[in-house]
């Protein structure tokens, strides 16, 4: 059995450590907030359908929608001309430098783009293909 005199010493030991709390202040803490941005596709054909989306280093933000890929620049979606396939069985994109790379992949086909190093793995709905930045695109 526990005795009442043992406790008593622990009573203002208890008292004191409530007193402390009451005086804590938490510092003061500041968060990056990620705030979303909206583009809006209105301007594209078929943006209902976007296909891919790319984020560049360095570069703007590129959508391929309709068998067209679209840059965003001065707030507004681009058509991108040198990033046309010319053929529904040849699917076009940006190398790093931004230099039209092609693949043998029928362009409605295609649902990501890998990137690593040197090389560009495009992934197919039925295939990939690994195009290296030199362009020769192989199965």
């Amino acid at each position: 059995m526990l005795r009442p005199q043992f406790l008593l010493p622990l009573f203002p030991a208890v008292l004191l450590s409530g007193a402390c709390a009451a005086d804590f202040t938490p510092a003061p803490q500041q968060f990056r907030q990620e705030t979303a941005r909206h583009f809006a596709l209105s301007e594209v054909p078929g943006s209902n359908r976007v296909q891919l989306i790319e984020c560049p280093p360095g570069g703007p933000p590129r959508a391929f929608a309709s068998g067209q890929w679209y840059e965003y620049k001065e707030e507004r979606w681009i058509p991108n001309a040198a990033l046309k396939p010319g053929a529904e069985d040849r699917f076009v994109f940006a190398s790093r430098e931004g230099r039209p790379l092609a693949a043998p992949a029928p362009w409605r086909e295609v649902r990501q783009i890998l990137r690593t190093g040197g090389t560009n793995w495009v992934a197919g709905a039925r295939a990939c293909w690994i195009v290296p930045e030199s362009g020769l695109a192989v199965r």
